[in-house]
């Protein structure tokens, strides 16, 4: 974790701009293919490796490691996570997340173990020292797009979609991503979701890697 003075932030103008700004939040919808994720579904929950793509995705965007620490000051942290949302067993909502996972079989362990664990407890889990971005998933119906709205409680970058939907012989989601235009712009946004689609084409190579690692 390192501690940035906003002044001498390399993005510090537009920080200072946007930080205090009444909403400092845009919303960008793409369409992802997920065609090589549907795939695997069977063997592997569709949420966890999309999930994995995502925080792989994540890692690799720098202004995904920023967060605002006080007035003055700014957070980079070393890796970046996801969370998800799970019904629990009160039949409320529970956040959890896990911390960053290089490998999906250990990521996939900690998924299961942890949407177990906090649906029967009805608690949520964050991890702290890493940087969050936060995921929430609509799945019985699609959507063309989301307002993911805003409130001063809750400042971190967020990822929604619905239902998948195919067409063809590929599976596509509408994915929208709602960001803090201190740290981000439209260039930025778009190569998180550039990413994010080279993460799922290669998902496959991945799991193969991993599996001739354990031989």
């Amino acid at each position: 974790m390192k501690i940035i003075n906003i002044d001498d932030f390399k993005y510090g103008k537009r920080v200072r701009r946007f930080k205090d700004a009444p909403n400092p939040f845009y919303n960008a919808t793409t369409i992802i293919d997920i065609t090589p994720l549907v795939h695997l579904r069977k063997k592997h929950k569709l949420n966890a490796m999309l999930c994995y793509c995502i925080q792989n995705a994540g890692q690799l965007i720098e202004q995904c490691h920023y967060d605002f620490r006080d007035e003055n000051t700014i957070v980079y942290y070393e890796k970046v996570y996801v969370n998800w949302v799970i019904d629990n067993k009160a039949g409320l909502h529970s956040y959890v997340g896990i911390p960053h996972q290089e490998k999906f079989c250990d990521f996939e362990k900690l998924y299961n173990f942890y949407n177990e664990k906090y649906a029967e407890n009805c608690e949520h889990y964050f991890v702290d020292g890493q940087s969050l971005l936060s995921t929430t998933a609509i799945i019985n119906r699609k959507f063309e797009s989301f307002d993911c709205g805003y409130t001063s409680d809750f400042l971190r970058s967020m990822l929604i979609w619905g239902k998948y939907y195919r067409k063809g012989v590929k599976y596509y989601l509408n994915m929208t991503f709602r960001f803090n235009h201190a740290f981000f712009d439209g260039k930025s946004s778009g190569a998180f979701f550039n990413q994010l689609q080279n993460q799922i084409y290669s998902f496959k190579k991945q799991l193969k890697r991993e599996k001739i690692n354990k031989i």
